[in-house]
């Protein structure tokens, strides 16, 4: 099967499945969907931790892994009313004090050479993409939060999906834009944020309240989804190219792994609920 074929078939898969969660098992607090949320950013940073290994930088696992997950966790308790905003603000703070105490245990003479990369390299798997998919799990705890996962996930995946088919058939004589990723194109771009406007737009025609009835902050959080969804995969892809490596995993057939499904999501997210939670 192409490439292109396996992108859109896991799109017409995979966002309907997401949908579907969000809006069929809303129970405590969308427990279903942030579990996955959880297990996706666990398993994104140890791809990260992999990105350092390839190129032999000295890096743990387990630790920063398990404290990336910290932050979408901290997220859901504080929706769910189990912990307050100022518990939940220490995460950061936290995960910080405990990667830098562990350095306390390696008093061997490697351990201190190697402590600086090492430390360095365990924030890097800790805070992405844990700090940005905690976002995500915001987006869940929206007012009307089925149909603001709705909007969030068709206009990310639209946008990735069209610049792709864009791309291919018009982009030929226009790739090679961003260093970091080559097959980047200018019609991949336009494509891609069209498709992400339009989508936050035909939203607004139907619920129009959703977004305060302001077709402007629908057109640009429509924009500003698929820019930032862009940004995204090129910091992705300049870690990977980095870690020379063309895919960060094989999880997911037509598009690698974790990190490579939710690169644009993780960078979107951020953005997408600071417009809709202070704007609308």
């Amino acid at each position: 099967m192409k490439k292109s074929h396996q992108r859109l078939l896991t799109f017409f898969i995979g966002v309907p499945f997401i949908v579907c969660v969000v809006i069929f098992l809303p129970f405590q607090h969308h427990l279903a969907i942030n579990i996955i949320i959880i297990a996706a950013t666990v398993i994104g940073a140890a791809e990260t931790a992999s990105f350092f290994k390839n190129q032999g930088f000295p890096v743990d696992l387990a630790l920063p892994v398990l404290c990336g997950a910290l932050f979408p966790i901290a997220a859901y308790l504080e929706i769910a009313g189990i912990i307050g905003t100022e518990i939940s603000r220490l995460a950061l703070p936290l995960v910080l004090w405990v990667l830098l105490f562990s350095g306390l245990f390696r008093q061997s003479r490697e351990g201190i050479r190697t402590a600086l990369g090492r430390t360095a390299s365990n924030f890097v798997v800790a805070l992405y993409p844990g700090v940005l998919t905690a976002f995500l799990v915001r987006i869940a705890g929206l007012p009307r939060a089925e149909l603001a996962f709705l909007i969030f996930v068709v206009a990310v995946f639209l946008n990735d999906s069209m610049a792709y088919v864009f791309g291919i058939l018009f982009g030929a004589n226009n790739r090679g834009i961003f260093p970091a990723s080559d097959k980047k194109s200018v019609a991949g771009l336009v494509g891609g944020l069209v498709f992400s406007i339009g989508s936050a737009v035909v939203f607004f025609l139907f619920v129009p309240d959703f977004f305060n009835s302001n077709f402007a902050l629908a057109a640009i959080t429509g924009a500003a989804v698929g820019v930032s969804s862009v940004a995204g995969d090129l910091v992705e892809s300049i870690l990977k190219r980095s870690a020379g490596l063309k895919d960060s995993g094989r999880i997911i057939p037509g598009r690698g792994g974790i990190l490579d499904s939710i690169d644009s999501v993780a960078f979107a997210a951020p953005v997408f609920f600071l417009l809709i939670r202070y704007f609308t």
